[in-house]
């Protein structure tokens, strides 16, 4: 009883101060996971995109002997999306078995919000469409003869 005390603080205030370390760990995870998937999907995108506007000499000459604008759709959607969703299907699975790994070795590791996954693959099959779509749309707006005759 004859000790002096110090640093005598309420126990929010303790706990409060405890807590705040991880919170802020949390944030700074959180923004660089927000970071590497904007930089993901501006690369997915400007990488299809910049491959689909290449084929515009490709679509020109197949609306010149006839194809339709779903045709020329098709052609250049469906590859790039079983590709999307085959790459896709790897990363999920790779995801999945990484955080299996991560789970036996850190404690207080929580199962997979199956939700967040499903989320992250329906942004990359948007971006993915948006991506072939864009060009494409533009592709098909262009005279077709006008594109042969630069050739």
């Amino acid at each position: 009883p004859d000790q002096p005390l110090f640093a005598v603080r309420p126990m929010a205030e303790a706990t409060e101060r405890s807590m705040a370390e991880p919170g802020v760990i949390t944030r700074v995870l959180g923004g660089l996971a927000f970071l590497a998937l904007l930089m993901s999907t501006l690369g997915v995108y400007t990488v299809v995109s910049y491959l689909t506007a290449r084929r515009t000499k490709e679509v020109a000459l197949r609306r010149a002997i006839g194809a339709d604008s779903l045709d020329v759709l098709r052609l250049l959607g469906v590859p790039t999306l079983g590709w999307t969703i085959a790459g896709l299907a790897i990363g999920i699975g790779a995801a999945i078995a990484a955080a299996g790994v991560l789970r036996s070795v850190v404690l207080r590791t929580t199962e997979i919000d199956v939700v967040t996954v499903a989320g992250i693959g329906l942004i990359y099959l948007l971006i993915v469409a948006i991506a072939v779509g864009v060009p494409a749309m533009r592709a098909l707006r262009i005279q077709p003869a006008g594109v042969l005759r630069a050739e």
